[in-house]
């Protein structure tokens, strides 16, 4: 029998998946709380799709309600989070770079519903800056 001290990225999602069935979008888009704009969709799945991808499992298996440090510290990447390599993540979905001061008031524990706001708040402050320029 070999003893190990760590489970591997493969296992990690096995466990985290093993419970639970797969979420829609849609049905993960109703948990955020967001608008219904579709900016704020773009956002969200953005958004549940880097958190899945840092945690090296399929998107259907997260949901708003997950939070760091309590279900996602399961998953490989958020056992030993580093939020900067979770925004390069998050910045490949998007096409586009969000600085880490958009998640300044991000305190742990914080659920995937609360990056989605933190994230969609960024984008929209951007937009009307862009908005103010070109007006």
């Amino acid at each position: 029998m070999k003893w190990r001290w760590w489970r591997t990225s493969d296992e990690m999602a096995a466990n985290f998946t093993a419970n639970r069935a797969p979420e829609s979008d849609t049905a993960y888009l109703a948990e955020c709380g967001l608008p219904t704009t579709p900016i704020a969709q773009q956002v969200a799945v953005a958004v549940r799709r880097s958190v899945a991808s840092y945690g090296m499992i399929e998107s259907a298996f997260i949901r708003a309600a997950d939070r760091y440090p309590d279900q996602l510290i399961d998953l490989s990447g958020w056992d030993s989070l580093d939020f900067v390599d979770w925004i390069f993540a998050l910045e490949r979905e998007l096409d586009m770079t969000i600085p880490l001061a958009a998640f300044k008031d991000i305190r742990s524990p914080f659920s995937v519903a609360d990056l989605a706001q933190a994230v969609l708040a960024f984008v929209e402050q951007r937009a009307g800056s862009k908005a103010s320029r070109s007006g």
